[in-house]
Order: C-alpha cells, then structure tokens, then sequence
C-alpha cells in the first residue's frame, strides 16, 4: 500500500466517524493501466462501508477501475427535516431555544421551543423531560414567555419543550375564519376529514414525532418524561396520558376540557376535523378514562380555577355597589 492509500484510509476513518452525514469519498489513481486501449471503458467502482475501503484500493491495483467510490455513514435524519434554529436566549443558567423543521406528521413547517436547564458537569445525568401544551389561539411562545415557569425548571433541572398548537401555513380555506378552530386551535387530534387529515395530525405529532426529534438532538431523560396543558392544552395533555399507558411519569391539567364532547368548543372541533362528535369520544379525557387498562394513574393533577371567575364577579359587583 502506497503513502497516498495509507493517507486516504485515515481520511476516510475520520470522516466515517462523523456519523451525521452521508459521505461520499473519492480514491483516484493516475497508475498506468496496461492492456486497456479505450480508458472510457473502465466504470468507476462503488462500494458502501468502511469495512470495505481495502477492495477500493484492490480495485484500483488491480487496474480494474480509475476511480473507486465509498459510502460511508448514511445519515438517519433527512436534511430536509433538521430543525433549524430560530432563536437562543440564556435563561435562569440554562437557555431557551426556538427551532423550526419540517414535520412529515403535519406536512408544513412547525416551530418548537425548548428549555434546557444548566449541568453542573458534562458527567451530570441528562433532565427529566416536560411537554407543556398550550391553548386555543396560542402558540409556542404564549407558555414559555407568560408562565414564569424557568426559575422552578432551572432549580429542579427540568427540560421543558414548547410545541406549536397547530400547522401554520398550509392554506387550507377556512382555516383562519374563526378563533377556535384552525390555526391555533389544532385540538390535539388527528383529523380524518379529508380536508384537514393532511396536516392537522396534532396528537401524532405531540406524543411521537416531536419526542423522537427531541430525543434524538437533546440531551434529555426520555424515561423520565411527562406531559401538561392549559384549557385546550390540558386536553391535550390529559388524552396523550390515557391513551399512551405509561409513556408519560405524569399529567397535570390547568383549566382543561375535561368532556369535550359535551362542550360547543370540543363539538365544533370533533365535527370538523373528525366528521362527528361521536368519533371524538376516542379524544374525550372522561370517555378514555372510564376504559383506562394502563397502569394505576397515581400521577393526574386537574387544576380548574373556578375561584378567579368568582373572584372577578364579586369585583364587578362590589364596583357596582361602591359607584
């Protein structure tokens, strides 16, 4: 083996170490070839795998070939669908980050944040994970800068991912008429009806791929994973839970929809993205848990703040009274 090939073999070590790309390596020779009299009869050599560079290197001794290829180390995330990131704020220690990538689930972009708590050492044990699920008309940003949430994730070490609440941009008519389906208001279902079921794959998207694509580009525990929302969000949260038996640590629910098939929000949205109220029963919290076969659900927290409104009603009469 010449220099040169010792040379290009170590190159090709590297680079195969590189695991995030698909390599193409190039081995070309200027060697006399005997015997050949038309060189473009000679096709170059493919060959996949590290473990095989040496029979590109035979190849070429052996004049069978000017040029050999080497594919090494197929990349398992299509470029197409690595997020891209939009936004990264130190917060509480940690940071807080905002991507966009291409969802197959929902065929559109979709936006993510995520808060990543600061580790004492690299040796520190990856954080539990926390899926926060907004509410109608919200987006990814509406919890992570309203919730004051960082200071307690930072101090307990909790990772906390922000996803969107519905496709954006996919021009489907209609889909901004109204505040409380469409955009922003994605209900947390997988729509059947043909007009929506291309995109709107909200539950899919929250309880498979975005926890793969988290798992796979963020140092977190995915054992150690939970889920919670607010109002439509804590629909959401509650069904993910029911319907993905111990998956999920834990669930809690702020103000949630806890029976949407006997509400006008969940209706509309069972009627228009799945055909039927009936057909919602499969995403209705208090249907799935009266047939709830999973372990024991030690680990639910409902949070309906009923005493707000109260509150606010006995302000309204009280500045009556007072004027």
């Amino acid at each position: 083996m010449t220099i040169f090939e010792i040379f290009m073999s170590l190159i090709i070590s590297r680079m195969a170490r590189q695991n995030s790309t698909w390599i193409s390596v190039n081995i070309q020779t200027t060697s006399k070839i005997g015997g050949i009299d038309n060189l473009r009869d000679l096709k170059p050599v493919f060959i996949s795998g590290l473990e095989h560079t040496n029979d590109a290197i035979d190849a070429l001794h052996g004049g069978d070939c000017l040029r050999a290829v080497v594919h090494i180390a197929k990349n398992e995330m299509p470029m197409a669908t690595t997020p891209k990131l939009i936004s990264d704020m130190r917060l509480e220690g940690g940071s807080i980050k905002q991507f966009s990538h291409w969802s197959h689930t929902c065929q559109c972009d979709m936006t993510f944040s995520i808060f990543l708590p600061a580790r004492a050492n690299r040796d520190s044990p990856n954080p539990p994970v926390l899926y926060y699920l907004s509410g109608l008309t919200c987006t990814d940003e509406n919890a992570r800068t309203k919730a004051h949430f960082a200071q307690e994730a930072a101090r307990v070490g909790l990772a906390v991912v922000f996803p969107d609440t519905s496709p954006r941009g996919v021009s489907i008519e209609g889909q901004d008429d109204s505040y409380d389906f469409g955009s922003g208001a994605g209900f947390y279902v997988n729509a059947t009806d043909p007009k929506w079921s291309k995109n709107y794959n909200m539950y899919d998207y929250v309880n498979s791929e975005l926890p793969d694509l988290v798992q796979e580009l963020f140092p977190v525990d995915s054992k150690k994973r939970s889920i919670m929302g607010h109002s439509m969000g804590g629909h959401g949260a509650l069904i993910s839970y029911l319907k993905n038996p111990g998956k999920y640590s834990s669930v809690s629910a702020f103000s949630p929809i806890c029976n949407p098939t006997q509400s006008p929000w969940g209706q509309k949205a069972f009627e228009g993205y799945l055909g039927s109220v009936e057909a919602g029963k499969e995403y209705d919290a208090t249907e799935l848990i009266s047939k709830y076969e999973g372990p024991k659900y030690q680990a639910i927290l409902i949070d309906q703040v009923i005493l707000i409104f109260m509150n606010l009603i006995l302000c309204y009469i009280l500045s009556g009274l007072r004027y």
